[in-house]
């Protein structure tokens, strides 16, 4: 796994980095930075820099929202799987479109539109 990789891992979990003149600055999330690993960005923090001008779409990544967080639990159970993709077909009777069930709860006065 190449440094850059491993810079997208920490992007991925929550890490930010930024330049802030010749200065390298991060954030991580809390009770994730340890010792050796801010040891390891201090010691590379050239190559970090570097980085960051030459590929700045490699600190940009979003985390996985809990839904695609979910999707991608299934895929590593089984990845040749459409399980998590599969439709149901669902038949109504004639007329039932024209009268939806009531909602289980009612949203408040001030949230209707």
């Amino acid at each position: 796994m190449s440094f850059a990789d491993q810079l997208s891992d920490l992007v991925l979990a929550g890490w930010q980095f930024w330049r802030a003149g010749d200065r390298l600055r991060f954030r991580a999330p809390r009770n994730a930075a340890d010792p050796l690993l801010i040891e390891t960005l201090r010691e590379r923090k050239g190559e970090i820099l570097a980085l960051l001008a030459e590929r700045p779409q490699l600190f940009a990544a979003a985390p996985l929202s809990d839904g695609q967080r979910a999707l991608w639990f299934l895929w590593l159970l089984a990845p040749h799987s459409t399980a998590y993709n599969q439709s149901l077909p669902l038949h109504l009777p004639v007329g039932a479109a024209a009268h939806p069930p009531a909602p289980a709860v009612r949203r408040p006065s001030c949230r209707r539109s």
